[in-house]
């Protein structure tokens, strides 16, 4: 695989690149992604389960590894570990067959041990830039979830703690402790 050296848009990364490489594009520049460990999936697909299942009650599209176009000029796809998009802004055409066009309602990282601070605060920063209204950031170690709506503005749930959001995910309630058995 070759990773090219000159920014390149979302649309030339989703021609040139396989979707079966661990592959992010940040402000046009490819980069390598780690696969994730066990724990890691195993808590995507609890949490995960648990929003697919909210979700289906025609509330919208719960996913994961899902790319959404987060920043332009230079552009930059994420993808994180779960996301959500609210029904109203799936486009007319349905879910798209590559990556969504936008930034998505709910991003959610699975922090694994060797992710480094700046990183995980690079993707925080990029996902609400870009427009998410919500990014959660699971900790395994600690048992907690992180809940960034804006820059400045974060709650903290600890295992007893219920996880929810009324403005950006109504009526979806998960207790924190639930995710990590």
């Amino acid at each position: 695989m070759t990773v090219a050296t000159q920014p390149i848009t979302a649309e030339e990364f989703w021609n040139h690149y396989s979707e079966d490489d661990a592959l992010e594009l940040v402000r046009g520049e490819v980069r390598p992604v780690t696969p994730p460990g066990g724990e890691h999936a195993g808590l995507a697909l609890r949490l995960g389960s648990k929003l697919l299942a909210w979700a289906d009650e025609d509330r919208g599209w719960a996913g994961v590894e899902g790319g959404f176009l987060v920043g332009r000029n230079p552009d930059t796809i994420r993808g994180p570990d779960i996301a959500f998009v609210r029904a109203e802004r799936i486009p007319a055409s349905g879910v798209p067959r590559n990556y969504w066009p936008f930034a998505p309602d709910l991003a959610v990282e699975v922090i694994s041990p060797s992710e480094r601070v700046g990183d995980i605060e690079e993707k925080v920063g990029a996902y609400l830039s870009g427009g998410t209204r919500l990014v959660w950031l699971v900790y395994p170690s600690s048992r907690r979830v992180f809940a960034y709506s804006s820059d400045d503005e974060v709650q903290i749930f600890g295992s007893d703690d219920i996880l929810e959001d009324k403005t950006v995910l109504p009526g979806f309630h998960c207790r924190v402790g639930d995710i990590f058995k």
